[in-house]
């Protein structure tokens, strides 16, 4: 079934289908379908003018376009642009982008796309970037709330080493003095929030 009031017909002679997205050609105007929208696909009357030939020449040295007015020919405003002191671009080396190099030692690999270990925060190649395969040492996890209750209770110091061994800790009361200590329980002072 047909609908003759939607869409337009190809004004192509040898098409002529009914099309409902139709395109008009921006050199003779006229209405084609899908296959026919190129003006060499439908025999346009202004395929060879020179007003719709506009083709912007690029220097070969700096990769910028070169304005040309009609009429002028594009050789000669290139060679003039060339002569009146193109700059070139920046050497092709400093464009490259840069290589991440990977961490694990003896492993000479290079990636565009560097992987970095959430745990310990170096780049790695894409064969060494699990854990496993690059003997990650994370960093130390965060203090936990019972330490840094614990710190500010202390003033804020932290515990010297000689305080892990017992001496002069402020964690576990010492007896007092002339008294025993109480059965089951050791000289030495317990940290464990430390």
């Amino acid at each position: 079934m047909e609908f003759p009031d939607i869409g337009v017909h190809c004004e192509n002679p040898a098409c002529k289908a009914l099309d409902f997205l139709p395109v008009t050609c921006v050199r003779c105007q006229k209405t084609f379908c899908h296959d026919h929208t190129a003006p060499a696909q439908h025999a346009c009357a202004y395929l060879n003018d020179p007003r719709y030939d506009r083709v912007v020449p690029m220097c070969p040295l700096c990769n910028a376009p070169v304005p040309v007015l009609p009429g002028e020919d594009p050789n000669a405003r290139v060679d003039a642009h060339i002569a009146a002191g193109c700059t070139r671009p920046p050497s092709a080396a400093s464009s490259a982008p840069a290589l991440s190099r990977c961490g694990v030692k003896g492993c000479g690999a290079r990636s565009v796309v560097p992987i970095t270990c959430k745990a310990c925060g170096n780049t790695y190649c894409i064969k060494h970037r699990l854990e496993r395969d690059h003997a990650c040492a994370p960093p130390p996890p965060p203090p936990t709330t019972a330490q840094r209750i614990g710190g500010m209770m202390g003033g804020g110091k932290k515990a010297s080493s000689s305080s892990k061994n017992g001496a002069g800790s402020a964690c576990a009361p010492s007896p007092r003095p002339g008294r025993k200590a109480k059965a089951g329980t050791s000289s030495s002072k317990d940290c464990s929030i430390m």
